[in-house]
């Protein structure tokens, strides 16, 4: 299990099935409460922390995308 050194809103509809303006809106908020600016990446931790989820299901829906293409 290779663990992706950022997420970005496309990462983020996969994770969480919503459309793009909406993981747009999540990113930022990410970014807001690890008081990152916008050019900032987030990572995959501050994404797990942020949606309540294991880092680990985050990696595998991120690699299981990879591998369906």
């Amino acid at each position: 299990m290779k663990l992706p050194t950022t997420i970005k809103p496309k990462d983020l509809q996969r994770i969480t099935g919503l459309c793009y303006a909406q993981s747009l809106r999540i990113a930022q908020k990410i970014r807001f409460v690890n008081d990152k600016k916008k050019h900032q990446y987030i990572t995959p931790q501050e994404t797990a922390d942020y949606l309540g989820l294991p880092l680990e299901n985050i990696v595998l829906t991120l690699e299981n995308h990879k591998k369906n293409k």
